[in-house]
């Protein structure tokens, strides 16, 4: 099944595999015990069923008279004989065994050359597959590359390497510290420089900070230093401070907020604290959990508040909920069935919202008396509005209330809904804004003592400098200090500039396992949600293989709870995420969200990340539809613009035109007749190719003159959009230009 696919028999004799027997071989061996139904349906799909059935049993039955044996045998069900032995899952379990350099030997491309265009399933099954065993060749290379030995055999895996991913960073700049370490400047200085080129011209970027920090070194002549992985566990003191401490102020303006029945929201920048605080004060008035928004939530349509719904869920599964309630709810948890038909009215968008209020009220009833949330900042539109509509709606700013709000955010741009309505909230009165700054040096020193690490204290002043009292910055900094083990020596005389964070949680998991890396990894493309199993998933690899890795980022604090344990380490492992292995990653992601029924805006953005906006663009649409259903026009547009764009930068500009004009005279007119929906009109022209084309474009044109007042100018658009259907003989868009002209002037007949 590796190569060419061939069939041995015992005698040792080769006789070629035909296309789709080859295909039934491959599926079986890699994929187990798969009925008959779908079998067929994956290799005759445009058969009608009786068909697909028949033709499958007459291969099956052809392979048998070649080979004179049953290879594929079962009825309902089936799967290969125990007594074939096929290549492709010996040197899968190479891979697995970690024998890389016999996987390497024998790799080659499942099904060789063969192409299923004509089966678009199987071929989309086949296509992850190749995809998967280059990933294991590419991942196996670099094993070897970086545990050879020597130098010399090093640096001939590394090249393997990037011959095969010539569009790697990471391999270019392996092979650079490979030459530079056999004293070969000179060709190092040209892998850099060839590695220079190639990103400028596949991806118009510039190289990672870690290669141009290797070039420097090698335009130097200094050794490149060689990371350390070491395994001291980080006291639990270190990863959660047993004390609060420097916050004083801002908890009495909480407490004086609260006592008002205002909402409260902290301010202020990555890492100085704002999560520890709400979650203590939350505590502190008996809140016991609170919701996470999470990075990539504001690009998935009530991607927060559907989490949100599920953990209240989780928290109090005895609520009693209407029938009714359930059948709103469907249309973000489909774990409550098929959702109703779409929203088509703003009355049943007040009705799907009051669903939602009435699983909070019903919670708020049995216990829950604070709504506090983390990271508002992710907040996605729609979330936005639909929590200012239950907040309202359950009585919020009332002194007597039975619930407060506490909820904190990143300084941010005024431009979201959620951003421009905490504004209005807080220029109400309804919600009180609390800047949070770095933390004095007295409340560094508290914090420092209340870790109790030996020799930390004397290093107190020094930390206070170096990470200018931002809280998170400080343990991360310790945390890197007692994992390289140099904390009973006194701070380190090299360190990163102080000014990221990053710099220093990049060195930190710089010291995790290859694996351990590579599942953080693909947890950061799967970004908002994510567990063991998806990563797994993820990375097709077994759940079994992956969970001590996911362990081991738990004993780091990498990961906590499925779960990034800050955004500063997820921002971490993204920024240093390979482009290409990057790529893969969100091509995978893209196939395991698909198969578990996730949005398909979520969905869209993986396949585009992963480098394939042709699979992007239906994805797109769909989300524009799912946008619409819900009635959330701005994004459906905003979705359909996105499939367009991608279409026409891949050739295929009449479906470009056919989505722009869908976005044009069915979305922008409900909420935009300015600057966005003139422009998205000029892009119909640009794109225009035909009369029929053009005469839509005109027509659009119309509208909007119409629709803005100006009725000479809607009239001289359809009567030019008028001319261009005449000459197309398209009936249906002179239809609707007859209407404009009934509108703007006297019927086509007079003119």
């Amino acid at each position: 099944m590796l190569g060419t696919p061939t069939l041995r028999n015992v005698e040792g004799a080769v006789s070629l595999l035909d296309r789709k027997t080859s295909a039934a071989a491959a599926y079986l061996a890699l994929e187990g015990k798969t009925s008959r139904a779908k079998l067929a349906a994956l290799l005759w799909p445009d058969s009608q069923e009786g068909t697909a059935r028949n033709n499958l049993s007459q291969m099956l039955r052809k392979l048998r008279l070649a080979s004179g044996a049953d290879l594929i045998v079962g009825r309902r069900e089936l799967w290969l004989a125990d007594d074939v032995r096929v290549d492709a899952r010996v040197v899968r379990d190479l891979y697995r065994a970690g024998q890389f350099e016999a996987f390497v030997t024998s790799f080659e491309d499942v099904l060789g050359t063969f192409d299923f265009d004509d089966c678009p399933e199987f071929e989309e099954w086949l296509l992850s597959e190749r995809e998967r065993w280059q990933e294991w060749h590419r991942a196996a290379l670099r094993v070897l590359a970086q545990n050879a030995g020597d130098a010399a055999a090093s640096l001939a895996w590394a090249q393997q390497l990037l011959a095969v991913d010539p569009l790697s960073e990471e391999a270019y700049a392996l092979v650079t510290r490979l030459q530079f370490a056999l004293g070969d400047r000179s060709r190092a200085l040209e892998t850099l420089r060839a590695c220079e080129e190639m990103l400028r011209r596949e991806f118009q970027a510039e190289p990672t900070r870690q290669t141009q920090s290797l070039a420097r070194l090698v335009r130097k002549g200094e050794a490149p230093s060689e990371p350390t992985v070491t395994t001291r566990s980080i006291p639990l003191s270190v990863l959660r401070p047993p004390v609060l401490v420097g916050r004083a102020r801002e908890w009495a303006l909480m407490e004086e907020g609260w006592s008002k029945g205002q909402g409260v929201c902290l301010v202020g920048d990555a890492g100085v604290g704002k999560s520890r605080l709400v979650q203590e004060f939350a505590r502190a008035h008996g809140g016991d959990f609170y919701f996470e928004c999470r990075p990539g939530d504001e690009k998935i349509l009530y991607g927060t508040t559907t989490r949100m719904l599920r953990k209240i869920l989780e928290r109090y599964p005895h609520l009693a909920i209407e029938p009714w309630v359930t059948q709103q709810l469907a249309r973000i948890l489909p774990e409550f069935g098929p959702p109703p038909p779409p929203l088509t009215s703003d009355a049943d968008k007040v009705r799907f919202y009051q669903a939602m209020t009435e699983v909070v009220h019903a919670a708020i009833e049995a216990g829950m008396t604070v709504l506090a949330y983390d990271d508002t900042h992710h907040f996605d539109d729609g979330s936005a509005e639909a929590q200012l509509f239950m907040w309202g709606a359950l009585g919020w700013g009332d002194v007597n209330a039975p619930f407060r709000i506490v909820f904190n955010s990143r300084p941010q741009e005024y431009t979201s809904f959620a951003a421009q309505a905490l504004v209005e909230l807080v220029q109400t009165g309804r919600v009180l804004v609390i800047e949070l700054g770095p933390l004095s040096a007295d409340a560094v020193e508290r914090l420092v003592a209340s870790m109790n690490v030996p020799h930390l204290t004397s290093m107190t002043s020094t930390l206070q400098r170096y990470t200018g009292g931002n809280p998170q910055f400080l343990l991360e900094t310790v945390k890197h200090l007692i994992e390289t083990g140099v904390v009973e020596h006194g701070f380190p005389e090299r360190l990163p500039p102080p000014e990221p964070v990053r710099e220093v949680v990049t060195r930190r998991l710089g010291r995790l396992s290859p694996t351990a890396l590579h599942t953080a990894q693909a947890a950061a493309v799967l970004r908002s949600d994510f567990t063991l199993e998806m990563v797994a998933e993820t990375l097709r690899t077994p759940l079994l293989e992956v969970l001590p890795a996911w362990q081991e980022l738990e004993r780091a604090q990498v990961i906590a709870e499925d779960r990034f344990s800050h955004d500063l380490v997820y921002e971490a492992v993204e920024a240093d995420l390979p482009s290409d292995v990057a790529r893969a990653l969100h091509r995978s992601a893209a196939r395991v969200l698909e198969r578990h029924g996730f949005s398909a805006a979520r969905i869209a953005r993986h396949w585009l990340e992963g480098g394939e906006p042709l699979r992007a663009a239906p994805r797109f649409r769909a989300a524009a539809e799912e946008a619409r259903a819900a009635l959330r026009f701005v994004e459906a547009a905003t979705f359909l613009e996105q499939a367009s764009t991608l279409l026409e930068a891949n050739g295929d500009r009449d479906a470009a035109f056919d989505l722009r004009y869908l976005m044009t005279l069915d979305l922008l007119e409900e909420f935009d007749l300015g600057a966005r929906h003139e422009a998205s009109v000029t892009g119909l022209f640009d794109l225009a190719r035909t009369d029929a084309q053009r005469a839509r474009a005109w027509h659009c044109k119309a509208l909007l003159h119409n629709r803005q007042g100006d009725r000479s100018l809607a009239l001289e658009a359809a009567r030019r959009g008028w001319s261009c259907a005449e000459d197309s003989g398209d009936f249906s868009v002179k239809a609707e230009l007859s209407q404009v002209l009934n509108v703007v002037a006297p019927p086509p007949n007079e003119l």
